[in-house]
């Protein structure tokens, strides 16, 4: 390809190879991570504090929490009436886990068409 210096925007995982041999080759292309990454991320990072609240508790207090990965990894909008009242109770609970889902579904929502 010989007009790759006419490329203004390239999307990117976030591996830092890509990154760094666009800005050598193509120094004014903007750099945009893809939005599947970057929630994923999110996504992993809300499950390793579920687990980490999840591993601290003893074992008996650990059902209250059942079905919390699913219910935590799905989008907002997709859960049903139950699961929003089981979601809401280990807010109330476990802070954290709130402020972490919250977190998760804003990053989600940044690439929301308008």
């Amino acid at each position: 390809m010989d007009n790759f210096q006419d490329i203004e925007v390239a999307t990117i995982d976030m591996a830092a190879g890509y990154k760094y041999a666009i800005q050598e080759l193509i120094p004014k292309c903007v750099i945009v991570v893809d939005k599947f990454h970057v929630v994923q991320y999110a996504q992993k990072a809300l499950n390793a504090i579920r687990v980490k609240i999840k591993k601290d508790l003893p074992k008996e207090k650990r059902r209250f929490l059942t079905k919390d990965r699913w219910v935590l990894l799905e989008n907002a909008e997709d859960l049903e009436f139950k699961d929003i009242v089981r979601r809401n109770e280990w807010f109330d609970r476990y802070p954290l886990l709130k402020q972490a889902y919250w977190l998760k579904e804003g990053i989600r929502n940044v690439y929301k068409a308008n």
